[in-house]
């Protein structure tokens, strides 16, 4: 996203919903089967991780009382199911988390305090649009030639 910027974000994620949905037509949830459920679980398990793993030096330098909301959060993720499981976990841990965080007073870090948003109206707005980067991107020069892109 820093390098590509938001153009080609969208780009990317129209491209995967229509993969998606040819994958659906094409009826490819058949050949899954042939995918052993250990390789299933690998994979899941590793992008499991890698999300962690990501995640981790967002919890470097923080304040103290994120370290008791991060375990409150797991404990709430992982220990409610066992009480029911008519609501999901996730929420709960998320609307008990936040009323605490917004009612005690808690010295919390935000998102907001991340950066700030593009202040651009659309992503989709031409007048946005910048020349593309790398002459190798046909699709992107013709769409910029054509007047999708700004000079």
């Amino acid at each position: 996203m820093r390098e590509h910027g938001l153009q080609y974000l969208l780009a990317a994620t129209i491209s995967a919903g229509l993969l998606q949905i040819a994958a659906g037509w094409l009826n490819l949830h058949r050949v899954m089967r042939f995918v052993s459920k250990s390789v299933m679980t690998g994979f899941v398990n590793a992008l499991a991780i890698l999300i962690f793993m990501a995640q981790l030096p967002e919890l470097i330098g923080v304040p103290r009382p994120t370290y008791p909301m991060v375990a409150a959060g797991l404990a709430i993720i992982y220990l409610f199911p066992r009480l029911t499981r008519v609501v999901p976990s996730p929420l709960v841990c998320i609307v008990v988390l936040t009323a605490l965080a917004r009612f005690s007073g808690m010295d919390l870090h935000t998102v907001g305090e991340m950066g700030e948003l593009p202040r651009a109206t659309s992503a989709l707005d031409s007048a946005s649009a910048a020349k593309p980067r790398y002459a190798h991107d046909h699709f992107a020069l013709r769409h910029w030639r054509c007047g999708g892109g700004a000079t």
